[in-house]
This record gives C-alpha cells, sequence and structure tokens, in this order.
C-alpha cells in the first residue's frame, strides 16, 4: 500500500508537476451527502467527488454491474465468516476480473 506522500507522487503530471485528481462517482446514498465527506473531499486535492443525477441508476452501471457479478460470482457461492474474509474475497475477485477473467468487449 502506497503512503500519502508516495501516493501524491504518483498522482503528480511529471511535466507540470500538478496533482492530477482521482474521480470518486457515487449515488445520492446518505454517506456521500454528509458533511464530513464533504470536508474530507476538501481537504484532499488528489480527490474529486461526482454525484450521478438523483433517479438515474444508469450513470453508475458500470460500478453496479461490476458489484452485482462479485456478488454472484463470488460472495454468494463463498463461506464469509467475517470482514477479513470480505476483503480477502472481494480482493481476489478483483484481480480476477480485472486480468484473467475474459470480457465481451474485448470478443
Amino acid at each position: 500500500m502506497l503512503d500519502g506522500t508516495k501516493l501524491l507522487d504518483h498522482l503528480t503530471d511529471p511535466d507540470t508537476d500538478e496533482i492530477v485528481p482521482i474521480t470518486l462517482v457515487a449515488d445520492n446514498g446518505g454517506p456521500f451527502r454528509s458533511s464530513r465527506f464533504e470536508h474530507f473531499i476538501a481537504a484532499h486535492p488528489e480527490l474529486r467527488h461526482v454525484r450521478t443525477r438523483v433517479r438515474t441508476p444508469g450513470q453508475n452501471g458500470v460500478r453496479e454491474r461490476a458489484f452485482q457479478s462479485l456478488k454472484y460470482e463470488r460472495l454468494y457461492r463463498e463461506q464469509i465468516d467475517d470482514a477479513l474474509d470480505l476483503v480477502r474475497e472481494a480482493d481476489a475477485y478483483r484481480v480476477e476480473f480485472n486480468t484473467i477473467r475474459p470480457h465481451q468487449a474485448l470478443a
């Protein structure tokens, strides 16, 4: 895992030394509307928060589909005893999904 300094170095454009922000796309759920979350985002210039429009789940469709695949292809098929098991299973699925699993868009 990267520490804060290395993370900012990784997010810095080598030509301009400007921070290239990571965009967080979220729905309009309560945690993403809280003042605490807004203060967190404001305190981190490396992050940019974008909310999807109300009642438009299609705007966040890629993420929603990925979570659905995670649940049905991995989590519902495994015995998850605690939060650490959940993290391990989700991370293993993420690696499989992004590196091993064939994607329809790639033919």
